[in-house]
């Protein structure tokens, strides 16, 4: 019963900025650069690289949407990286204007699929419902194993990763898979 109101196959040769912006942040480990973003063949590239920036020794990119969204159903089709030193991610938060994961709007963050590069084959879905940027703490996060395993290695291979928001719960998705 859904209807599509906005997508990207990323087929231009370059991000659509009219769609979409960069982060431009420094969190745990790496420096986010606008650079390390790329469009190639139909996909959305994220480059990892070791590389000194801001005083961290690796960078990374990522991208954020310029529409709004609330309730509805999200995915995205991805091939993780597979190298200790980074945490990806494919999640959704209020993003501001990317230069900060704690925007002062901050409130609920959904992890459609999170894990940290060393351990491909585990992986985490949650809710996480803020208290307040300031306080980079959370006041409830849905119950499960944090890198619980996944069944396979992330990085070998494209995984879809979805997840239904609706105002009395969030259902996630696996590879098609409640």
């Amino acid at each position: 019963g859904y209807k599509l109101v906005w997508s990207d196959d990323f087929n231009s040769p370059q991000l659509d900025d009219s769609k979409w912006m960069y982060r431009s942040d420094v969190k745990m480990e790496s420096s986010q650069r606008p650079e390390n973003v790329s469009v190639k063949d139909g996909k959305l590239v994220i480059h990892l690289r070791k590389e000194k920036h801001r005083g961290k020794q690796y960078t990374g990119g990522g991208v954020i949407s310029k529409q709004k969204f609330r309730y509805a159903y999200y995915e995205a089709r991805v091939k993780m990286h597979g190298f200790a030193g980074w945490h990806q991610s494919v999640w959704s938060m209020f993003g501001g204007d990317g230069s900060t994961t704690y925007p002062q709007m901050m409130r609920t963050e959904i992890d459609g699929m999170e894990f940290d590069s060393d351990v491909p084959t585990k992986g985490h879905m949650g809710l996480i419902i803020w208290q307040s940027p300031e306080k980079k703490r959370s006041l409830t996060c849905s119950p499960g194993v944090y890198r619980a395993p996944l069944g396979f290695d992330a990085s070998a291979d494209y995984h879809t990763y979805g997840y239904e928001w609706t105002q009395a719960k969030i259902n996630f998705y696996l590879d098609g898979e409640l």
